[in-house]
Protein backbone atom coordinates (compact mmCIF):
# COMPACT_ATOMS: atom_id res chain seq x y z
CA UNK A 1 0.00 0.00 0.00
CA UNK A 2 1.34 3.48 -0.97
CA UNK A 3 1.44 5.93 1.43
CA UNK A 4 2.80 9.61 1.68
CA UNK A 5 4.91 11.20 4.51
CA UNK A 6 6.64 14.55 5.03
CA UNK A 7 10.19 15.00 3.30
CA UNK A 8 13.26 14.47 6.12
CA UNK A 9 16.76 15.03 5.93
CA UNK A 10 17.66 11.14 5.90
CA UNK A 11 15.86 11.33 2.40
CA UNK A 12 18.79 12.77 0.31
CA UNK A 13 20.34 9.95 -0.40
CA UNK A 14 17.10 8.02 -1.55
CA UNK A 15 16.47 11.09 -4.13
CA UNK A 16 20.02 11.19 -5.33
CA UNK A 17 20.03 7.86 -5.79
CA UNK A 18 16.25 7.83 -7.42
CA UNK A 19 17.34 10.68 -9.79
CA UNK A 20 20.76 8.96 -10.89
CA UNK A 21 18.80 5.70 -11.51
CA UNK A 22 15.43 7.01 -13.16
CA UNK A 23 16.43 10.56 -15.05
CA UNK A 24 20.30 9.50 -15.58
CA UNK A 25 21.31 12.53 -13.62
CA UNK A 26 24.62 12.74 -13.13
CA UNK A 27 27.12 13.52 -9.70
CA UNK A 28 27.29 17.48 -10.78
CA UNK A 29 23.05 17.57 -11.51
CA UNK A 30 22.67 15.44 -8.49
CA UNK A 31 24.78 17.73 -5.96
CA UNK A 32 23.23 20.73 -7.68
CA UNK A 33 19.46 19.45 -7.08
CA UNK A 34 20.72 18.52 -3.24
CA UNK A 35 21.78 22.47 -2.49
CA UNK A 36 18.79 23.35 -4.08
CA UNK A 37 17.27 21.28 -1.39
CA UNK A 38 19.32 22.48 2.05
CA UNK A 39 19.40 26.12 0.50
CA UNK A 40 16.19 26.51 -0.78
CA UNK A 41 14.58 24.42 1.92
CA UNK A 42 11.80 23.09 -0.59
CA UNK A 43 8.32 21.44 1.07
CA UNK A 44 8.32 17.60 0.17
CA UNK A 45 6.09 14.53 0.13
CA UNK A 46 8.14 10.94 0.04
CA UNK A 47 6.17 8.17 -1.32
CA UNK A 48 6.31 4.98 0.57
CA UNK A 49 5.49 0.95 0.24
CA UNK A 50 6.18 -0.74 3.31
CA UNK A 51 8.40 1.29 5.26
CA UNK A 52 10.89 1.92 1.60
CA UNK A 53 10.45 5.41 0.05
CA UNK A 54 9.32 4.79 -3.42
CA UNK A 55 9.25 8.58 -4.79
CA UNK A 56 9.01 12.00 -3.98
CA UNK A 57 8.07 15.62 -4.79
CA UNK A 58 9.57 18.51 -3.85
CA UNK A 59 8.07 22.32 -4.10
CA UNK A 60 8.85 25.93 -3.20
CA UNK A 61 7.39 29.41 -3.20
CA UNK A 62 8.63 31.45 -6.13
CA UNK A 63 8.53 35.12 -4.30
CA UNK A 64 8.07 36.82 -7.81
CA UNK A 65 4.56 34.95 -8.81
CA UNK A 66 3.76 34.21 -5.32
CA UNK A 67 3.40 30.29 -6.57
CA UNK A 68 4.00 27.07 -5.15
CA UNK A 69 6.23 25.78 -7.79
CA UNK A 70 6.73 21.91 -8.01
CA UNK A 71 10.82 21.38 -8.98
CA UNK A 72 10.65 17.42 -9.40
CA UNK A 73 8.11 14.41 -8.94
CA UNK A 74 9.35 11.51 -9.08
CA UNK A 75 8.10 7.96 -8.46
CA UNK A 76 10.53 5.28 -8.95
CA UNK A 77 9.46 2.27 -12.09
CA UNK A 78 8.32 -0.85 -10.50
CA UNK A 79 5.56 1.99 -8.36
CA UNK A 80 4.21 3.75 -11.03
CA UNK A 81 0.75 3.58 -12.73
CA UNK A 82 -0.62 3.22 -9.27
CA UNK A 83 -1.46 6.39 -7.99
CA UNK A 84 1.16 7.72 -5.89
CA UNK A 85 2.19 10.92 -8.01
CA UNK A 86 -1.63 12.15 -7.92
CA UNK A 87 -1.55 11.50 -4.45
CA UNK A 88 1.55 13.52 -3.96
CA UNK A 89 0.16 16.56 -6.42
CA UNK A 90 -3.27 16.54 -4.58
CA UNK A 91 -2.48 16.38 -1.08
CA UNK A 92 -0.85 19.57 -0.54
CA UNK A 93 -3.78 20.95 -2.53
CA UNK A 94 -6.02 19.16 -0.15
CA UNK A 95 -4.71 20.66 2.60
CA UNK A 96 -4.50 24.08 1.27
CA UNK A 97 -8.03 23.65 0.82
CA UNK A 98 -8.93 22.42 4.66
CA UNK A 99 -6.97 26.02 5.75
CA UNK A 100 -8.45 28.30 3.53
CA UNK A 101 -4.62 28.72 1.78
CA UNK A 102 -5.63 30.03 -1.76
CA UNK A 103 -1.32 29.84 -2.87
CA UNK A 104 -1.63 28.53 -6.51
CA UNK A 105 0.83 25.51 -7.37
CA UNK A 106 2.75 25.56 -10.71
CA UNK A 107 5.25 22.88 -12.65
CA UNK A 108 7.42 23.78 -15.60
CA UNK A 109 7.01 20.81 -17.96
CA UNK A 110 9.22 19.56 -21.62
CA UNK A 111 6.83 19.93 -24.04
CA UNK A 112 7.87 16.03 -24.61
CA UNK A 113 6.69 15.03 -21.62
CA UNK A 114 3.30 13.79 -22.48
CA UNK A 115 2.64 11.25 -19.48
CA UNK A 116 3.28 14.29 -16.96
CA UNK A 117 1.67 16.52 -18.79
CA UNK A 118 -1.75 14.03 -18.42
CA UNK A 119 -0.97 14.12 -14.69
CA UNK A 120 -1.12 17.15 -13.79
CA UNK A 121 -4.57 17.59 -16.06
CA UNK A 122 -5.61 14.87 -14.18
CA UNK A 123 -5.28 16.60 -10.78
CA UNK A 124 -6.86 20.39 -11.94
CA UNK A 125 -3.96 21.77 -13.42
CA UNK A 126 -4.77 24.01 -16.63
CA UNK A 127 -2.02 24.97 -18.99
CA UNK A 128 -1.04 28.96 -19.17
CA UNK A 129 1.59 28.93 -21.36
CA UNK A 130 5.40 28.59 -21.79
CA UNK A 131 8.74 29.44 -19.90
CA UNK A 132 11.96 29.03 -20.73
CA UNK A 133 10.83 26.31 -23.37
CA UNK A 134 8.44 24.66 -21.20
CA UNK A 135 5.08 24.18 -20.69
CA UNK A 136 3.63 26.05 -17.77
CA UNK A 137 0.78 24.39 -15.88
CA UNK A 138 -1.21 26.26 -12.68
CA UNK A 139 -3.60 24.97 -10.27
CA UNK A 140 -5.78 27.91 -9.40
CA UNK A 141 -8.09 27.46 -6.08
CA UNK A 142 -9.79 30.27 -7.93
CA UNK A 143 -10.58 28.20 -11.18
CA UNK A 144 -11.21 25.21 -9.12
CA UNK A 145 -14.32 27.39 -6.89
CA UNK A 146 -15.69 28.85 -10.27
CA UNK A 147 -15.62 24.72 -11.68
CA UNK A 148 -17.48 23.85 -8.69
CA UNK A 149 -20.17 26.52 -8.79
CA UNK A 150 -20.52 25.57 -12.36
CA UNK A 151 -21.51 21.76 -11.57
CA UNK A 152 -23.66 22.97 -9.16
Amino acid sequence: MLELRQLVTDDISFIGHTLQQTMGWGPKKIIKAVKFMCVNKPVGLVLTSGNEPVGFMLYKEDKKTGANVIKLIVVIPAHRRKGGALAMLECPIKEYLKQGVTIPFEARISEDNLPAQMLFRKAGFKFRGYSDEKLIFRYSFVDEAVRKKQQL
